[in-house]
């Protein structure tokens, strides 16, 4: 049984009261009854007249469901039978695609090997210009006076080192070989362990060389500075009678 109205809240009593006079109002508007949405008509669908070759359907804004198919789609359809019929009658006429065929790489063509000859460790000039300075002696070399430059590492890399020609026989001696890891400069031949060489020092660095390979370079040097000889050589007293016969020979004095 539904409780009394002793047994409910004023809230309660005050929610039956607006529900009874909405219930009211609604009879009043004859709106009581059971309430049914409006049935949708169905769309009527505009057909071609046969009379009227130009006829065209009129676009609509409101867009129809999916399962009715609109007067544009009808004659889009139609339309595109029309093209579709067109293009069966045309593809005849369009070729067929090639596949095209990869091509092998050119062979390349083989280029003639060029003999490169060395770079000469030792250069002996005339002085282009008189703003060059001797490494050694820290003078200044005049334009067109005879000089040697050696390549040294200097800030960073490699620059040609000019001196004197006195000062450049200054720094060349005599040495021996003892790891038989070293390579001469000039022909990058390998050195014995036990072998003499020849070493020349520009500026910080210092490079050795084959007697055979340098001789003709002492040869034009001690040209250049008179009174100069082989002898005179720091560590030439190391040298035997075969190596001291074979830097004769190859420098051409005595």
């Amino acid at each position: 049984m539904p409780p009394g109205p002793e047994a409910l809240s004023e809230y309660e009593l005050e929610r039956e009261r607006n529900i009874a006079a909405n219930k009211r109002h609604l009879a009043s508007l004859g709106l009581d009854g059971p309430f049914f949405p409006p049935t949708k008509r169905a769309a009527v669908r505009r057909q071609r007249p046969s009379a009227d070759p130009d006829w065209l359907p009129r676009r609509s804004g409101r867009r129809g469901s999916r399962n009715e198919p609109s007067d544009d789609s009808a004659s889009g359809d139609e339309a595109s039978g029309e093209e579709a019929s067109g293009d069966e009658s045309d593809g005849d006429d369009i070729p067929k695609p090639v596949r095209a065929t990869k091509r092998p790489p050119p062979k390349p063509t083989p280029q003639p090997v060029r003999e490169s000859t060395p770079a000469p460790a030792i250069v002996i000039e005339a002085a282009k210009t008189g703003r060059s300075k001797c490494r050694r002696c820290l003078e200044p070399i005049q334009q067109g006076e005879k000089r040697v430059g050696m390549e040294s590492w200097m800030v960073g890399r490699q620059v040609m080192v000019w001196q004197h020609p006195a000062c450049f026989l200054d720094g060349v001696a005599i040495s021996t070989e003892t790891s038989g890891r070293g390579k001469c400069k000039l022909t990058k031949a390998p050195f014995v362990a036990g072998e003499r060489r020849i070493s020349c020092t520009a500026h910080t660095t210092t490079s050795n060389f084959k007697l055979a390979a340098v001789a003709p370079s002492l040869r034009a040097l001690l040209a250049l500075v008179p009174g100069r000889k082989l002898e005179h050589i720091e560590g030439y007293g190391l040298l035997d009678a075969e190596e001291a016969a074979l830097l004769k020979q190859a420098g051409g004095n005595e």
